[in-house]
């Protein structure tokens, strides 16, 4: 007997081809909430997937480098804690004050009855949308997962695309032209 299913084509998904400027970054920036702009300025310079800034936790940094496995592809990285990553999770640790527990990322503000608990993905979706609405930004002009492809295109246009795979933990080269290819475009020099 045939398969049914033979002949159908498939749905074609469409990958999000964004780049979040830096004007709309620091727009949405400005008005989070003080736990949210902490988890965006940390998963920009660290470049990693939403699900793998919400895991880390203080054990984690050591000798100035976060330790880091990859959900999807189990990639280990080191990922030096220096300038200005090393100022933002200073800051974080002195305004988070002693906790419980050991995540980085943790709710700070409303009720005191969840201040302090970590981080949620729920909790993180719910302050990126306040976050836009104050500030005026369609959702789809700008998403928490975008910022992984703009921590890719801003290393790749700063130091090229060797080192913007390294920070993503890509294998080779060709995923991480995925994330950077027709983000934000190339930048060439006129004719005269």
């Amino acid at each position: 007997r045939e398969n049914p299913c033979r002949g159908i084509s498939r749905n074609k998904e469409q990958g999000r081809d964004v780049y979040v400027h830096d004007d709309v970054f620091w727009r949405v920036y400005s008005r989070a909430e003080r736990h949210i702009q902490f988890v965006m300025l940390v998963a920009y310079l660290i470049g990693q997937r939403v699900a793998d800034c919400l895991k880390i936790r203080l054990s984690d940094i050591r000798d100035d480098e976060i330790y880091i496995q990859q959900n999807k592809v189990k990639t280990r990285l080191r990922i030096k804690v220096t300038g200005l990553l090393q100022e933002v999770i200073g800051r974080l640790k002195d305004e988070r004050g002693q906790q419980m527990h050991d995540y980085l990322f943790v709710y700070l503000g409303g009720r005191q009855s969840f201040s302090g608990k970590p981080l949620t993905v729920s909790m993180l979706r719910g302050g990126m949308d306040r976050a836009r609405e104050k500030a005026g930004v369609d959702k789809q002009a700008f998403q928490f997962r975008d910022l992984r492809a703009k921590a890719a295109t801003d290393k790749d246009e700063l130091q090229g695309v060797e080192a913007a795979r390294e920070l993503l933990g890509h294998v080779n080269q060709s995923m991480t032209m995925h994330y950077i290819r027709n983000r934000k475009g190339r930048l060439v020099e006129p004719t005269k």
